[in-house]
């Protein structure tokens, strides 16, 4: 089976705190996508490791919010797009979503 794969949604942050956001999941796992300004895709742990490991840099609601969510990769067609990505970009969400 193979590892989870979790959406990190983030809203209503400054610049500083996506690069905190970033430098996290950088640290905190070695497959990770972030093609989008405020959207990580993450590979491993579960929903509430990475809302613990990210609330510190929003203490408050008002200073920006965070929503977790597993993607559900067993399943055809659990997710779509209507976006442009990089050849990178793509084959990363081929290959782990």
């Amino acid at each position: 089976m193979p590892p989870p794969v979790f959406a990190i949604v983030i809203e209503a942050a400054e610049q500083v705190q996506r690069e905190q956001v970033q430098a996290l999941v950088v640290e905190n796992t070695g497959t990770w996508w972030h093609g989008m300004e405020d959207l990580w895709f993450v590979v491993g742990g579960h929903a509430g490791y990475w809302r613990d490991l990210l609330s510190p840099i929003f203490p408050t609601v008002q200073t920006g919010r965070v929503l977790v969510f597993k993607i559900d990769t067993s399943v055809p067609g659990s997710w779509a797009a209507r976006a442009t990505f990089d050849e990178t970009g793509l084959q990363w969400i081929e290959q782990n979503l």
